[in-house]
């Protein structure tokens, strides 16, 4: 009799691990490298930041020589919104000088004042903030306005080159 119990807890635990398995499908997805070449004008844009934003995830990379870009850490397969962003000239965003009463805040909460500031053309702009200068037209530049979509397949992209233009 106790080697029937035996053989019973032995199986359960194994259907068990069987179970809790899996293909890894449902946990976490396999990240896929995007690489390619952005063109402002028909000319390199170095310098510009290139961010892919889905609803479930994102990715960031910058442009060197060339033009030439790959997204730090990869995205999952999928559609994305692609944000291409060079700012220019001055502080750049975010550096701002603190509002009497704001000395305390921590980095995230500054930032994320800047952030709502920027978001609103009407409000002033801060000294500090003043000079810096989005480059890049708002249909490409602003995440809720961009035309700019790419669809990321299993495998990656090496050719995910964006050609934009300045007006």
């Amino acid at each position: 009799m106790t080697t029937m119990k035996t053989i019973i807890v032995v199986a359960s635990f194994s259907l068990i691990g069987i179970g809790c398995s899996g293909d890894g499908a449902s946990g976490s997805r396999a990240v896929e490298s995007v690489a390619g070449v952005v063109m402002l004008d028909g000319s390199p844009l170095e310098g510009a930041e290139i961010k892919l934003i889905s609803q479930n995830s994102s990715g960031f990379g910058k442009t060197g020589p060339g033009g030439k870009y790959q997204l730090v850490q990869g995205v999952p397969a999928g559609s994305y919104k692609v944000v291409i962003s060079k700012i220019e000239g001055g502080v750049k965003p975010g550096a701002i000088t603190p509002k009497p009463g704001e000395e305390q805040l921590d980095a995230g909460q500054f930032a994320a004042i800047a952030a709502a500031e920027q978001s609103d053309p009407t409000k002033a702009k801060r000294p500090g903030s003043s000079d810096a200068k989005e480059t890049i037209p708002a249909d490409y530049s602003h995440p809720g306005m961009t035309k700019l979509a790419l669809e990321v397949p299993k495998g990656g992209l090496k050719d995910a080159d964006f050609k934009i233009t300045s007006k």
